[in-house]
């Protein structure tokens, strides 16, 4: 499909455009741009649309290897190819030649410049590949190439030259095929895989720009520019058009083929075309690369072909690589048989001589047994007699032992009866001394009962004397009321006066003696709390040291246990040793 579609806007859009230009009145045409048969309409066009396509599918798979460089692939056939060759020089002579549009004298030396050119190109181009090629020989596929070139070349100008420029075109052009296909492989690392770009689109534009210098125009400067600005518009257009269109072909139909097909090949992949030459090939590369002979089918073919031939000539050496094999299976079988009845046999004597072997392992072994056991005997007599001096050693050591300790049981009796006459009268004087905090204890326990009490009547006292006070303040009042009275009545209330005043002093001095009571009773009952205080603070100091000694009598008594489990083993170890 893409390739269809390719096809389409090529002939139908991107060729008749540039065509009008040149050809068609176009504004090429009126500057005056040259192209007689079409070495850029024609050819350029078509190569520079075969560089957009080789830069956006990429080359073929194993054309470089994992450094980069480019790996020959020989092509499917040189027959085929010199065959297209000559059919396409051929062609040209109506090709160039019709270019005429009509009979007249000037197809002669068309036809003639033309076969010049194609017969020169060839020349450079065949001792280029022999000189500088890898081979050192002249390579066939680039000689046809540099026909070709020549060809493409001439065509802008067969028309023109003279027949000496024809084979100048035709040398150049074939030089320049050689040359431009090692710099697109090599240095930009494109796949060209006939060399299309090369020939047609470089050697074609090569042609339309040089071919004025072997023309009669004595405006050649300007023509050569003329030619030069036709040459890069058709790059620029054909190129540009082609690459935006190939590059929407391959994001939405794709370009490139998968692996599989790319190895088989299009005519298998896209058309189903079946190839008596590829199927040969596929079958021995199945054979080389492991495949079971008898899964490979013979080739069917056409009788009295060449590859009819070859084919029944691999039918027939499969039949005989089959046939040995079947052979060789049988005898490999006949020789696996003969192999087990040798390995049984084998295997019994190895039996027999297993059997042999373990019955003289055994008496061998029964002997080692019996020195074994009666080596382990006499080590054990021996070991017995160490372990008897070791046991006496042991006695003696232990009498020492014990010895010692009734040594040390003398002292340990004399410092536990002294640690014992210590511990009672430590006890006796701690019972004393618990006795006598006990009784301070409950002297104070007494002391801030009564405390308590005093304080308790003290409270009562500054009640009364709150009441006292409130008595004096009201007399007071009521002496003021009757000073208030006295004063209304004049005279005849003097001496009620006199009595109100009295009372008022009284009253005074009962307040003022109210208040001084009230400070010593406050005082008193500071002194009587910071007292409580104090006694409280001894009651603590004496419960602390209640547990002090209850700690030191629990500490006695350790020690005591101590010394009585001490007595019991000394009189375990003494009558160990009775």
């Amino acid at each position: 499909m893409d390739y269809l579609i390719l096809s389409v806007i090529v002939s139908a859009l991107i060729y008749p455009v540039f065509g009008h230009w040149v050809w068609g009145g176009g504004w090429l045409s009126q500057l005056g741009f040259l192209d007689f048969a079409g070495s850029t309409v024609v050819h350029s066009t078509g190569g520079w649309v075969a560089l957009a396509a080789i830069i956006i599918i990429g080359p073929r798979t194993g054309k470089y290897d994992e450094n980069g460089k480019s790996v020959a692939l020989p092509p499917h056939s040189i027959l085929s190819a010199y065959l297209g060759g000559l059919l396409l020089i051929f062609g040209w002579f109506g090709f160039n030649c019709g270019s005429t549009l009509g009979a007249s004298d000037l197809i002669a030396t068309i036809g003639f410049n033309t076969l010049l050119a194609a017969s020169f190109g060839g020349i450079p181009a065949m001792i280029l590949s022999w000189k500088l090629g890898h081979l050192r020989l002249p390579e066939p596929q680039f000689i046809i190439n540099g026909v070709l070139a020549g060809l493409v070349g001439v065509t802008a100008g067969c028309d023109a030259v003279s027949p000496l420029g024809a084979v100048l075109i035709g040398l150049s052009s074939g030089a320049i095929s050689y040359i431009a296909v090692l710099w697109i492989e090599n240095t930009l690392k494109l796949d060209d895989v006939v060399g299309a770009v090369t020939v047609h689109g470089i050697c074609g534009a090569w042609g339309t720009f040089i071919f004025p210098v072997f023309t009669d125009n004595e405006a050649i400067f300007k023509q050569l520019g003329i030619q030069a600005v036709g040459v890069v518009s058709c790059f620029i257009w054909v190129f540009t058009v082609s690459w935006i269109l190939l590059k929407f072909i391959k994001r939405y139909w794709g370009l490139r083929i998968d692996l599989e097909s790319e190895i088989v090949g299009l005519n298998v992949s896209e058309h189903g075309v079946r190839s008596t030459l590829l199927d040969l090939a596929r079958s021995m590369n199945d054979v080389k690369s492991g495949k079971d002979v008898f899964e490979c089918d013979e080739m069917e073919y056409q009788k009295g072909t060449e590859m009819g031939d070859l084919a029944e000539g691999y039918n027939a050496m499969l039949q005989t690589i089959k046939h040995s094999l079947k052979e060789s299976d049988l005898q490999r079988e006949i020789a696996e048989t003969a192999k087990i009845k040798v390995e049984l046999s084998l295997e019994k004597l190895e039996n027999s001589q297993a059997g042999l072997e373990c019955a003289l392992k055994e008496a061998e072994m029964s002997k080692d047994e019996a020195r074994a056991a009666l080596m382990k005997s006499e080590q054990e007599v021996l070991k017995n007699v160490d372990n008897l001096k070791q046991i006496e050693q042991e006695r003696h050591k232990t009498e020492k032992l014990l010895e010692d300790l009734s040594e040390r049981e003398k002292m340990s009796e004399e410092r536990r009866v002294f640690l014992e006459e210590q511990t009672h009268e430590s006890n006796d004087i701690t019972i004393m001394i618990s006795a006598a905090i006990e009784r301070i204890s409950q002297e104070s326990k007494r002391v801030i009962s009564d405390i308590s009490k005093l304080a308790d009547h003290t409270k009562i006292m500054t009640q009364q004397l709150s009441g006292l006070s409130d008595i004096a303040e009201t007399t007071r009042f009521l002496s003021f009321n009757a000073s208030i009275e006295a004063a209304r009545s004049g005279e005849a209330g003097s001496a009620f006066a006199v009595i109100a005043n009295d009372v008022r002093v009284l009253a005074a001095n009962s307040s003022d003696f109210a208040a001084e009571i009230h400070k010593s009773i406050s005082d008193f009952e500071n002194q009587f709390a910071s007292l409580s205080q104090s006694v409280n603070a001894q009651e603590e100091q004496t419960m602390l040291m209640t547990d002090h000694i209850k700690s030191l009598q629990a500490s006695f008594d350790k020690i005591t246990s101590i010394d009585q489990a001490r007595k019991n083993l000394v009189s375990q170890l003494t009558s160990s040793r009775v």
